[in-house]
């Protein structure tokens, strides 16, 4: 199980806003922080995919909300120091298992292929763009730095923009090194913040099997997207469904049947 970036808006109770609806009081609690200064110890950088349903739901930025499209990506890129602190009943325990704290920017993009492309990546994105074969749009967040570190980011980029392989550079150069600095002259002033989480069992639209098992019958017999939602029992996940749609058959559209390639692709998934 990975750690999944996440709002880090707390009720007062110490639970992540975004999960409380989906896990309830307790499932949703922030593991404690023990020690905020072993949230200084480094400075790292990470980077990765993340589904734009997921995104939503963990209220990660405010560019994954409306409408999704089958050529729509998402990706984050965190530049922090920060520690994790994990549960002591983390092995059975259910709900948010492990909590990640930590101080910094968090970058999302929301990426539209035009060409689709399966390797690529955030340190793509920005020349995908730059040869018209994506266009991307993100979003920078300050976490725990202040003021001050947001408007070392800012004097570089605008908070809302468009994402081209200048954007690129200037987070991985300029913006990383300003903000290590300021984060290491000031992490007495700081406080950190949850950033990112782990969750048993893990909370992704394509875990529930029985709806991705429907979805991929529904697939294989050629039924349009709205078929198959009007169709499915109330217990299944429509977004997990509608996930499936998009993955397997490139279809967001209620009104679209699949085509014949999709419906061999599935045929051979339920073989397996």
């Amino acid at each position: 199980m990975e750690f999944l970036p996440i709002s880090f808006q707390l009720t007062k109770n110490g639970e992540f806003a975004a999960l409380l609806p989906r896990l309830g009081e307790n499932s949703s609690r922030a593991v404690p922080l023990k020690d905020k200064n072993r949230a200084f110890s480094n400075f790292k950088v990470v980077s990765d995919a993340l589904s734009i349903e997921l995104a939503g739901k963990l209220g990660v930025g405010s560019i994954f909300t409306g409408a999704i499209s089958s050529r729509d990506r998402g990706f984050f890129f965190d530049a922090m120091t920060f520690t994790d602190e994990y549960s002591e009943q983390s092995m059975g325990g259910t709900g948010v298992i492990a909590t990640r704290w930590g101080v910094g920017i968090r970058v999302v993009l929301r990426v539209t292929e035009r060409i689709v492309n399966a390797s690529l990546n955030f340190g793509l994105v920005g020349a995908a763009v730059e040869l018209q074969q994506a266009s991307a749009r993100y979003e920078i967040i300050g976490i725990g730095i202040g003021i001050e570190g947001l408007q070392i980011v800012l004097e570089e980029l605008p908070a809302l923009g468009d994402f081209r392989y200048e954007t690129y550079q200037k987070l991985n150069s300029n913006i990383v090194k300003k903000l290590a600095d300021h984060i290491k002259n000031n992490q007495a002033t700081l406080v950190p913040q949850p950033v990112a989480v782990i969750i048993n069992p893990p909370l992704n639209p394509l875990e529930n099997s029985r709806a991705i098992y429907f979805a991929m019958r529904a697939i294989a017999g050629r039924q349009k997207l709205g078929e198959a939602l009007s169709k499915a029992n109330p217990t299944l996940d429509r977004d997990v469904i509608r996930s499936v749609y998009t993955q397997i058959a490139g279809i967001d559209d209620v009104g679209v049947q699949p085509s014949k390639e999709a419906e061999k692709d599935a045929e051979t998934w339920l073989k397996i």
